[in-house]
């Protein structure tokens, strides 16, 4: 015998038994998956609408109108960039911010220009009150000459 003997062996051809289930159809099933289905599609389409409302309610309430509404809108509902416009929405001074900020200044303005008068007006007293003594004092000198 070689050294290398090959032996082969003869296996007789199995028939192997494949289980396919047996695919009923369930009428309950089906009707709960369109359920099921209906109730994901609805509350996708809620949450979608809320969303979208506050994206384009926050730059209205912000102070941006027109194009940039529009612009701060489409940047609010693209996934990818709405963590970056939240952020820009924090670190950015908003159109009311700057109108507040001049509003302010014309405040402290009108309150300086309302000190000034106030004081003005004090110092108007006391000259009609030096005035008033003055001639009272002027109306008892002309009494005791008469």
């Amino acid at each position: 015998m070689n050294q290398f003997e090959f032996v082969q062996y003869e296996s007789e051809p199995r028939s192997i038994e494949l289980y396919e289930p047996g695919y009923r159809y369930d009428p309950d099933y089906a009707l709960s998956r369109s359920e099921e289905a209906i109730i994901l599609v609805l509350t996708t389409l809620i949450v979608l609408a809320v969303c979208g409302a506050i994206a384009w309610n926050l730059p209205r309430k912000v102070g941006y109108k027109g194009l940039s509404q529009w612009l701060w809108f489409g940047f609010l509902v693209f996934p990818f960039t709405t963590v970056w416009t939240l952020l820009a929405f924090v670190l950015i001074p908003s159109p009311k911010d700057k109108e507040l900020k001049v509003l302010k200044a014309q405040l402290k303005l009108s309150e300086d220009d309302l000190d000034s008068k106030q004081k003005q007006i004090e110092r108007n007293v006391e000259y009609i009150k030096k005035a008033n003594l003055a001639i009272e004092t002027l109306k008892e000198q002309a009494i005791k000459r008469n």
